[in-house]
């Protein structure tokens, strides 16, 4: 008796190829990532640190004696300001030396960028002195009221005695003073202005910083330009 045939055997499938493994993250990827992160941080860090102590006064501010005076004010100190950027801030300060001293808070609104809103913004926060006038020293009192120096030898005179207007564009530093309500500092103004460009009119003097309206009509007789 003969033995059957034997069955076929079936093909083994081909086994499935293993799955991929990620590739490990370089350490130049994670420096960099850390980089970013640390980045970041600070940024948010500087924001909020700018935020609460760099770009804000302090309430006190508000208190009308430690308002800033937009006659003496620099960049820095207008950018203090709630609502005054670097841009507005050399604005304003442009426009002061253009156009001499605020009169009034008010004329802010002759700043370019500056309207009803904004102003009315800023207004609780600044002040004009009187005519950007020079302030008087701490340490000096007498300064408040000027008089004529007496005669120290023969020959000297009194800055009361002279006998016409002063001639703004060859006047010295201590004649200068002898005008009512100009101090040294605004006496050397006057000197560096009108070496820049000499006045040709008493009215020229409103280029000087600190020589505003009031101050002009006040001196307007005593002075002159010369021929």
């Amino acid at each position: 008796m003969s033995t059957p045939p034997a069955a076929p055997v079936a093909p083994v499938p081909p086994a499935a190829p293993p799955a991929p493994v990620d590739a490990p993250v370089s350490r130049r990827t994670q420096l960099v990532a850390l980089l970013l992160l640390l980045g970041i941080a600070g940024l948010i860090g500087w924001r909020w640190y700018a935020d609460h102590h760099g770009t804000r006064p302090t309430e006190l501010t508000r208190n009308v004696a430690h308002r800033i005076d937009l006659n003496r004010a620099t960049k820095s100190e207008l950018m203090q300001i709630p609502g005054v950027g670097p841009q507005l801030a050399e604005r304003i300060v442009g426009y002061r030396d253009a156009h001499g001293p605020f009169a009034r808070v008010e004329d802010l609104d002759s700043v370019h960028g500056i309207g009803d809103a904004t102003l009315n913004k800023l207004r609780p926060w600044v002040s004009v002195s009187p005519d950007g006038s020079d302030p008087p020293p701490q340490t000096e009192p007498d300064r408040l009221v000027r008089k004529p120096v007496a005669p120290t030898g023969p020959g000297s005179k009194k800055p009361g005695s002279l006998t016409g207007p002063i001639n703004v564009n060859r006047a010295s530093v201590e004649e200068l003073q002898s005008l009512p309500g100009i101090g040294p500092v605004l006496a050397q103004r006057i000197i560096a202005e009108r070496g820049k460009r000499p006045f040709t009119e008493v009215g020229d003097l409103r280029r000087v910083s600190g020589i505003g309206p009031k101050k002009l009509e006040a001196i307007r007789s005593l002075v002159t330009v010369g021929e």
